[in-house]
Order: C-alpha cells, then structure tokens, then sequence
C-alpha cells in the first residue's frame, strides 16, 4: 500500500456527515476511512494504470476538507459541479490537472475512474469519458508504483 505524504488534518465522522448530506450520498467505506485518518496527501509511490491497459497517469495529491489552499475537497466539487457527472466525485488529481473520480451511485459505485479534463464534453450534453482504474479504493491504492 502506498505511504500517505503530507496528510492533512484527519477528518471527523461530523464532516463526512455533512459532506455526504450534501452530496445526498454516502462516500464508499474505504474512501471515507481514508479521508478520516489523512485528510488527504500524495502517495508514494504515485503511478498507475488504467484497468486492462499499459498506459495511465500519476496521483499528484488527494484532496481534503477544511484546506485553505487548491486542494480543499468542498472547493473543488464547486469547480467540477456541472462538468462531472453526479454518480462521481473528484479525490485527487494528476500532475495534469486531470481528476481522479470515485463512484458514488449506481454502477459507478466505489469504482475509481479518469477523468480527462481536455477530452472530457461538458455534462449538459449528458457526455463524458471516463477510464476505469480500479474497481475499488483499496484497489486503487494498492496498484499505485513507481
């Protein structure tokens, strides 16, 4: 698994709650774990793939809550609301400024997806692509290399 750097302050269960009462959802268990314990960071090492396939991106830092700086996970939700669809949300991004996504809802559910911010359509035209990295959190955080 990969060592969290720089973590942030770790959440309490009352700000997941209100995050997720705003989100009208629940955050998949390991996520919300995560973001309890490190309030966000970049891992080390901070590579992976996109499932099936050789190619894929870096993490270069998840996003957290309560942050006075760009990665402030609530700042960010504002950023992306009418460009990623609601089944997702962004935990991270790569050195490219593209998000890292987790399923919320549906058959998105605690999926990890890519989100290319260049490729991506706007979701009013109910278009977007999306690469699947992993089928879970843990997933994810486990496939991360050099």
């Amino acid at each position: 698994m990969a060592k969290i750097n720089d973590a942030g302050s770790a959440i309490s269960v009352d700000a997941i709650e209100v995050l997720e009462s705003w989100l009208e959802s629940s955050l998949p268990r390991s996520y919300r774990e995560f973001l309890m314990n490190y309030g966000g960071g970049y891992p080390e090492p901070d590579c992976y793939r996109f499932a099936g396939e050789k190619e894929g991106s870096d993490v270069q830092r998840f996003y957290g809550l309560n942050r006075s700086d760009s990665y402030d996970l609530v700042k960010i939700l504002k950023v992306f609301d009418d460009r990623i669809p609601k089944e997702l949300m962004p935990i991270a991004r790569d050195s490219g400024g593209n998000q890292i996504c987790i399923g919320l809802r549906g058959v998105y559910r605690e999926k990890i997806y890519f989100w290319d911010h260049e490729q991506s359509p706007s979701h009013h035209g109910k278009q977007f692509e999306l690469k699947l990295i992993a089928s879970s959190f843990v997933e994810f955080l486990q496939s991360l290399e050099e």
